[in-house]
């Protein structure tokens, strides 16, 4: 018996300074980057020099800043001092040339960015503390850490779930402290780009029980606007420039309660396939054709319709419909259940080339196909329309349709389309109030909870949010989404333009918009694809941000909440072009595919 307790004395001697490490936790190592990072004052660094969209520059003095540094940007106003001036947004160096350096705009918490204003070392935080661990209160390490934060006199907002309502008027930072097997993981993260900045792992061989994995993401909410008194839907919206809306619009209410998750709620990727596939698809939908049940991923080139489903982590092909046209530009294609049988008609927007009077031109021929049988069957053909689905307020899917103009991608009314089951054939067009003038088919996605606003993605790739009573500008998005020159058509021009000698330019190439999905399913998110992977030049010196082929593409979503319209999620970014993209629901799971571009060619991935 004695040797028995020697042995029992033994081995709690060898774990017990294991015990005693994990227990300590005096966070002095995390404290201390803190303190490093963000002085107890704003320490001013620079002045913007130039602003472009959603990239600014300034210069520096001595060493370059590191990219991926985070600044905070105070409103310059005239004999305030910088302590008093209010945050702008926040900025993330990308780049140095020079004794310049670019930084995209991260997040705008106040007024508009402009040029002038004050560039500074963010000081004291925000801190919004996370854990996974379930009962966290008592928890040990996390009431350690908590206290040790408030005896340091830093704000602490303790988050619930994993969802963050942050102030609009300071810098904040994620802490996440994790539980995992046998070990603790202590991060700072920036709850702008979701930058990594500090981490420390610590041995913990104590069970845990946890409420998420490690690593889970944090979403990064807003705050709502407070209700605003109906009144007649019959509004006009136009396609204007994007302009900042005055910081006030509307008063401030909070999120409601969380009802979904993935990237339902902004949630991160955590499932990654890739599948390889032959053809150069420009566009795909993810549908029922045959009514089997079984899944159909639908692809779309200038040649026809091909027909694949997913067999044992392969994508197998079924059948194809092919054009009989050599001249067939294909420009877009969605899935609705047109005619109430339970299976998908496919919504192919098509253009034919054309040449008149020695001038390039373009003109619609789209289609609608049903499946029948073993074989596709046209339900319309050459049609002169745009083609788009969309969820209207409900989430019902809607056929909206618009014609080309003579000299303009797009002219005139957006109509509804409708299939009359008792005359086999589509009703008459008839107008769609809610999208009175706007300018494209394409561009624009309604406000589930309000029937006076809408989203349009511009010209200039920001999103606007619209009150369209006033055709007013009430909230834009925090970031430029990038031009989609993807798959260019071409329309005549009505003069010609002469570029010198006897060389003149007689039409003009224009691009087929990008895929804008409103999923009210899904906390009534919009999703679009944020292209980085094409030039966007800069006023000034710099003249080429991201070259041809760099950059990295990505598929975001986005709400408006607030006065402004936020990203509310957004994929992994990767160094491909993502083309086009679909979701996918089986049971209990909600999938993202992307049709994604490489060197190799094209393929399809997963995000889940």
């Amino acid at each position: 018996m004695k040797r028995k307790s020697v042995a029992l004395l033994i081995v709690f001697l060898l774990i017990y300074p294991v015990y005693a490490k994990a227990g300590d936790f005096k966070w002095d190592q995390l404290t201390a980057f803190l303190e490093s990072r963000f002085p107890a004052t704003f320490k001013k660094v620079s002045q913007i020099k130039e602003k472009y969209k959603d990239r600014v520059v300034f210069r520096f003095k001595g060493q370059p800043p590191r990219r991926g540094t985070e600044y905070l940007v105070l409103s310059a106003e005239p004999n305030v001092p910088l302590y008093l001036q209010k945050p702008a947004g926040v900025i993330r160096v990308e780049s140095i040339f020079g004794e310049e350096a670019l930084a995209q705009v991260m997040a705008v918490l106040g007024q508009k960015i402009a040029v002038g204003d004050n560039i500074v070392v963010p000081s004291s935080p925000v801190i919004y503390l996370y854990t996974n661990v379930k009962d966290k209160d008592v928890f040990g390490p996390y009431q350690s850490l908590r206290d040790t934060l408030l005896r340091k006199n830093y704000e602490v907002v303790e988050i619930k779930g994993n969802k963050v309502i942050p102030a609009t008027d300071r810098y904040g930072i994620v802490l996440r402290l994790e539980a995992g097997k046998d070990y603790l993981v202590c991060k700072v993260q920036s709850l702008y780009s979701k930058d990594t900045l500090y981490a420390q792992t610590i041995k913990y061989p104590k069970t845990v029980v946890t409420e998420a994995p490690v690593g889970q993401n944090i979403i990064l909410a807003a705050r709502q606007p407070a209700v605003v008194p109906s009144v007649p839907p019959s509004a006009a919206v136009t396609g204007a420039p994007a302009v900042t809306p005055q910081a006030g619009t509307f008063k401030q209410a909070q999120v409601p309660t969380e009802k979904v998750s993935d990237f339902r709620k902004a949630m991160a990727s955590v499932e990654h396939n890739f599948y390889r596939v032959r053809e150069d698809y420009k566009r795909f939908v993810i549908c029922e054709v045959d009514g089997d049940r079984n899944p159909d991923f639908v692809f779309l080139n200038d040649r026809g319709i091909f027909r694949y489903t997913l067999h044992d982590n392969q994508l197998e092909y079924i059948d194809k419909y092919t054009f009989n046209n050599n001249d067939i530009i294909a420009l877009h294609l969605h899935a609705i259940d047109l005619d109430g049988d339970g299976k998908d008609e496919l919504i192919v927007t098509l253009a034919e080339k054309l040449i008149v009077l020695d001038k390039k031109d373009s003109r619609l021929v789209s289609l609608i196909l049903t499946h029948e049988g073993t074989a596709y069957a046209p339900m319309a053909s050459q049609l002169p329309y745009y083609l788009r689905v969309i969820q209207d307020r409900s989430g019902k899917k809607v056929l909206l349709a618009q014609k080309k103009g003579e000299y303009d991608p797009f002219d005139g009314d957006i109509y509804q389309l409708q299939w009359d089951s008792g005359t086999g054939a589509l009703s008459p067009p008839v107008i769609y109030e809610p999208a009175h003038d706007i300018y494209s088919v394409y561009q624009f996605n309604l406000v589930p909870d309000n029937p006076q606003h809408v989203i349009i993605l511009e010209p200039n790739h920001y999103v606007n949010g619209y009150f369209t009573p006033e055709e007013r500008v009430d909230a834009t998005s925090d970031i430029n989404f990038g031009p989609f020159r993807e798959i260019p058509y071409p329309i005549k021009l009505e003069k010609d333009e002469y570029r010198g000698g006897f060389e003149k330019k007689t039409f003009r190439h224009v691009f087929a918009p990008r895929r804008f999905e409103l999923h009210v399913e899904f906390d009534a998110q919009s999703f679009l694809i944020n292209k980085e992977r094409e030039p966007q030049n800069l006023v000034g010196k710099i003249r080429t941000v991201v070259k041809q082929g760099k950059g990295r593409d990505s598929v975001a979503a986005v709400k408006w909440i607030g006065n402004q319209i936020p990203t509310t999620w957004e994929s992994k970014r990767i160094s491909k072009d993502v083309l086009d993209f679909s979701f996918l629901h089986q049971g209990s799971k909600d999938m993202l595919f992307v049709l994604v571009r490489d060197q190799k060619g094209y393929a399809v991935e997963t995000i889940q």
